[in-house]
């Protein structure tokens, strides 16, 4: 995300999916070259959407929410279970991320 909020993109871009993303910034992984800068505005161009599981022991289920307040144009999708590595759930999420209204796919 710092880096498409960063960086102009020449390629186009379908959508940004992430999978049990920590959040950089004070109420998360508090690494300062790691924070979104003033650029987030940037990100609104894309479709992006979180997938993160309640019981992530890695990652707190917690990051989520920083994501979804901060960028309000995303989707988050919160799973009870499967951990950090969507334990016995990978086939469903993989389902979930393809739902039409999860990614966009150009057909030319």
């Amino acid at each position: 995300l710092k880096y498409l909020s960063e960086t102009t993109v020449e390629t186009e871009i379908a959508s940004v999916l992430l999978l049990a993303a920590p959040f950089w910034g004070s109420n998360g992984w508090d690494i300062r070259e790691y924070h979104l800068g003033k650029a987030i505005g940037q990100l609104e161009q894309f479709d992006i959407a979180f997938f993160h599981c309640h019981d992530d022991e890695v990652v707190p289920h917690a990051h989520l929410d920083e994501y979804l307040n901060l960028l309000h144009h995303t989707k988050g999708h919160l799973f009870e279970t499967g951990g950090h590595y969507f334990k016995n759930r990978i086939e469903k999420t993989i389902s979930q991320i393809l739902q039409p209204e999860n990614i966009n796919v150009l057909l030319n």
